[in-house]
């Protein structure tokens, strides 16, 4: 279950020097302020506004900025920007951001590091090739001699998506004779032209 909601943050307050109070005349008014954020899990996400009132030490009266008088608005603007919104109130965005940025990056690495792997095959790298639909399929090398990579087929199907590593070795532990016996072999060339056509779409044994 997500926890979200709406929370505000007290930044303190300053008297207005100067002003007085509309209900009973007094002259002890501080403006208030506070910072309206929206949380999830209670980690503030981001700040969407900011409150100011003005309270009455001797009445005990709070007015709105709506029913501040014209020399209370006044005092309150030469004060207004004491009341600063926390950076860390943009903390989950910043999270946020910080996870995107992370996970793209870790897409462009990975798929650099499978470009350098497919010119070096190595026994036990496992191919991910593209079947029909959202189905799957996966080939082990077994060997690299010259220009020349043999392999064998799984029998095995993924369906319902991309599989990533983590599936891959969960259903090879599962399923008997995950590879067929039988070794075919293409070329260099042909693993290239595979890979550029995206048929061949992971290896995923590359980090």
């Amino acid at each position: 279950m997500i926890v979200y909601g709406w929370n505000s943050k007290h930044l303190g307050e300053q008297k207005l020097e100067g002003a007085t109070c509309p209900n009973c005349e007094g002259n002890s008014i501080h403006a208030q302020g506070q910072a309206k954020y929206f949380h999830v899990f209670w980690i503030p996400l981001f700040p969407y506004g900011k409150k100011l009132t003005a309270h009455c030490d001797s009445c005990g009266e709070t007015f709105s900025k709506k029913g501040m008088t014209p020399k209370m608005k006044d005092k309150l603007g030469l004060v207004k920007s004491a009341f600063k919104t926390p950076i860390y109130l943009f903390s989950g965005s910043v999270l946020i951001a910080a996870v995107v940025g992370w996970i793209f990056y870790s897409a462009s690495k990975h798929k650099e590091n499978v470009a350098l792997t497919i010119q070096d095959l190595q026994p036990d790298d496992v191919l991910l090739f593209k079947g029909n639909g959202r189905n799957y399929n996966f080939a082990k090398i077994t060997e690299h001699r010259s220009d020349t990579v043999f392999f064998v087929n799984g029998n095995y199907y993924y369906e319902g998506g991309k599989p990533s590593r983590y599936d891959y070795e969960k259903e090879v532990v599962k399923v008997q004779d995950f590879f067929d016996t039988q070794e075919y072999f293409l070329t260099q060339k042909e693993i290239d032209s595979l890979y550029a056509s995206e048929e061949i779409v992971d290896i995923l044994t590359v980090d």
